[in-house]
């Protein structure tokens, strides 16, 4: 097999044989591991006889528990996060990854200590965002185009291989326990698969720091939400971590329509489960948003203070814009969600065989 690379060095993938043995660097965020979801498919599709390890972090890896298109998922533990490791147990983790032997690396992070890891690591073949010259350990360097997406951006590595690409759309996994458990709360509150706006206020707050203007006003997520629910019948089911019960608070206690806060009480697979059996959501720049936007469902994210043309959350019915005046705004994401739940027909997302109905 000879694979040319294109970008910078146009270095050849010269080798007898396909690489059997991959390691996907991609430690954080929980969002930035979804949208990096399409490169593991093309990996997957383009070299269907190795074996893909992805090396993710310990808070990030509930983004790819379930995904089929990684076969082994290496705890990483706080590295990756800045300023949240020390040199020794970095230094230890290379010596472990170079233990496996790794035929190729794919680096999705810009981080010049995640490039150097594979170096690191005696992996030979190491493909990786080169920005501003820090992927100078790297055997080809892939250019961060600054006007691009982030997703596109990772999927960049697997063309720089030379590899197809498929599949654009992030993909999430529920387990079966998930879905089943999804089906229970719909069952205990009296919600109608299909009757469900989610809302997500929170966000903002990870083990890398908290960015709390990242969070749109509780009383226009209120607005929003009670407007939606005049208009349509949607039951509003407000769901975050527990850093997130003030806002969800705020939020609830503003609504003048019934509201059901589970802010707390599920974990990441179980609210992708119940994504999945909703109809619409809307929420802040943040993980659950690019989970919805994952599961297919008409999305709506604000953005207050991050790029929304980088960071955006992907998916075949998803939102996203720039929070300004906040009538104006508000109109915009009730109008926007209304016109994505009137397209028929919903993109569905690959699930695991045994992931259920």
């Amino acid at each position: 097999m000879r694979v040319f690379f294109r970008h910078a060095e146009r270095v050849p993938f010269d080798t007898p044989r396909a690489p059997s043995s991959v390691l996907i660097v991609k430690p954080c965020s929980i969002g930035d591991v979804l949208l990096a979801t399409p490169l593991f498919r093309a990996l997957r599709e383009g070299l269907p006889g190795a074996k893909l390890s992805l090396a993710v972090g310990t808070w990030s890896k509930v983004a790819v528990d379930n995904n089929p298109d990684v076969d082994e998922i290496i705890d990483c533990a706080d590295i990756g996060l800045p300023r949240k490791y020390e040199l020794g147990s970095y230094l230890a983790f290379a010596g472990r990854l170079r233990a496996r032997g790794f035929d190729a690396a794919f680096v999705a992070d810009r981080s010049p200590m995640m490039s150097l890891l594979p170096f690191l690591a005696g992996i030979p073949i190491r493909i990786g965002l080169d920005s501003r010259g820090r992927g100078f350990s790297l055997t080809t360097k892939v250019a961060v185009r600054e006007d691009s997406h982030e997703s596109d951006l990772y999927l960049d590595l697997a063309r720089a291989a030379g590899l197809g690409v498929n599949q654009t759309t992030p993909g999430f996994f529920p387990a079966s326990d998930d879905l089943s458990a999804a089906e229970r709360i719909f069952q205990e509150w009296g919600l109608e698969r299909g009757s469900v706006l989610v809302a997500a206020p929170g966000g903002g707050s990870n083990p890398g720091g908290r960015h709390l203007g990242k969070r749109w006003a509780p009383a226009c997520f209120a607005e929003v939400a009670d407007r939606l629910a005049k208009r349509t019948g949607l039951r509003t089911v407000i769901v975050g971590r527990e850093s997130d019960a003030e806002p969800a608070r705020a939020m609830s206690s503003l609504m003048r329509e019934e509201v059901i806060n589970l802010v707390g009480q599920t974990s990441f697979g179980q609210l992708g489960a119940i994504l999945r059996l909703a109809s619409a959501y809307v929420g802040n720049d943040s993980a659950p948003s690019h989970l919805a936007a994952a599961m297919g469902i008409p999305t709506a994210t604000i953005f207050v203070e991050s790029d929304v043309k980088r960071f955006g959350p992907v998916g075949p019915k998803s939102l996203a814009m720039q929070a300004g005046d906040a009538r104006e705004t508000v109109d915009a994401v009730v109008d926007g969600l209304m016109r994505l739940m009137a397209v028929k027909g919903r993109s569905a997302t690959r699930r695991r065989p045994d992931a259920g109905s």
